[in-house]
């Protein structure tokens, strides 16, 4: 208990949070290295770049402290549908390019072993797809980023409730919640303009909040 650190940000005091999660806030843009800390120890509160500098390797995934105070106040936004929307675009196109060319490479091995039934080499299409785009989205979410290449260009990362890293099987449940968004009419991903916390149908089932990063 003595390591943790406690966090002043624009006023606010919050923590603590062990060291390993404070570098991680750190590494992320959820802090700011100017941003001040205090630990048993210490005469007074100092700017935290003066002692961490984000350095240290990130926590496992679906890591978490259970004596750690929620970090959800230290973005003062959360990304809004049409960023959201632009993020998400940016992500379809790295996708359909991911599972097209996976989807080639695989087809033209079939075919080079004979199969011919389009029945057969559709199927395999359809799977590589769903297993594609899943994939894609449920790694880079629970990734050390956080965050998918559209989400990271827009500037903002996936989060648990409390503001931490989400693990693999809750990055999976937020993807196939996504289709359960798209299924009814869109409506799951229009909801993010309506909630108070910006969050998509998807997001309330698997529990996530989005961010936006610092700088």
């Amino acid at each position: 208990m003595n390591n943790l650190i406690h966090i002043c940000r624009q006023g606010k005091q919050i923590g603590p949070f062990p060291e390993e999660q404070m570098r991680d806030m750190l590494n992320s843009g959820m802090i700011s290295p100017n941003d001040l800390f205090w630990r048993e120890g210490n005469a007074d509160w100092q700017p935290i770049g003066n002692t961490f500098h984000g350095t240290s390797s990130a926590p496992p995934i679906g890591y978490g402290a259970s004596n750690s105070s929620s970090i959800i106040h230290l973005s003062s936004t959360h990304p809004g549908f049409w960023l959201r929307l632009a993020a998400h675009l940016i992500d379809a196109v790295l996708v359909n390019i991911v599972v097209f060319v996976a989807a080639f490479v695989f087809g033209f091995g079939l075919g080079a072993s004979g199969v011919t039934d389009e029945d057969l080499l559709g199927g395999v299409g359809f799977v590589i797809g769903i297993v594609g785009a899943w994939l894609y989205y449920a790694l880079f979410e629970s990734s050390v980023k956080q965050a998918t290449p559209g989400k990271l260009a827009c500037g903002f990362v996936v989060t648990d409730m409390n503001g931490y890293r989400i693990s693999f099987g809750t990055a999976s449940g937020r993807y196939f919640g996504m289709i359960l968004s798209g299924l009814i009419l869109c409506i799951g991903f229009i909801m993010c303009a309506f909630t108070e916390r910006k969050q998509c149908l998807h997001d309330i089932l698997a529990g996530c909040l989005m961010y936006k990063k610092n700088g």
